[in-house]
């Protein structure tokens, strides 16, 4: 395996785990409704699992209100049930033929622990991108690592090399993380 399959192996990941931070982000609650906080959320419907977005209409008609309007009224209680079950701390209320969820204000309290949960968030994926044990095929006994060392190059100073790369190349196609 070459250097540049390594690093275009070391970019998709980066891309890859970058979706999937950002899709965390989108999912915290900060006091103001958002579609993105309930549409993955998983409901048993049909026999079967499948997410609130493929079983209903989610709106925000008001700054703090969410409305679910299911596409069949057979899945009106199940989709309750997931949304009281996930640990959004949000009671769902039925209306006629759909769910609404209040979001109250958010206390100064709560303020801090998202803070500190979306620090953690931050970091675990500063993490993940970063990491060099998850880049396919790097391992010491990897070729590119012998010939790294036969030119003087440490095993550690290669990786950063790959990485620093990589992070280049993605900043300059998407911008920076």
């Amino acid at each position: 395996m070459t250097l540049d399959d390594f690093l275009l192996e070391a970019e998709d990941k980066m891309t890859k785990t970058e979706s999937v931070v950002v899709n965390e982000f989108v999912g915290v609650r900060t006091g103001k409704a958002s579609p993105a906080l309930v549409e993955n959320i998983i409901v048993e419907v049909y026999g079967s699992q499948m997410r609130i977005r493929e079983l209903a209409g989610i709106t925000t008609p008001e700054a703090r209100t969410l409305t679910i309007q299911p596409w069949d009224m057979n899945s009106l209680h199940p989709i309750e049930k997931a949304i009281q079950k996930s640990n959004l701390g949000l009671s769902p209320a039925i209306q006629g033929k759909a769910i609404r969820l209040f979001f109250p204000e958010l206390s100064e309290e709560r303020r801090q622990e998202f803070v500190k949960i979306i620090r953690k968030m931050a970091e675990d994926g500063r993490v993940a991108v970063l990491e060099p044990n998850t880049l396919p095929g790097m391992t010491p006994s990897t070729v590119l690592f012998h010939q790294a060392a036969a030119s003087g190059i440490t095993q550690a100073d290669l990786i950063d090399r790959i990485i620093r790369f990589a992070l280049e190349v993605h900043a300059c196609k998407r911008g920076p993380l």
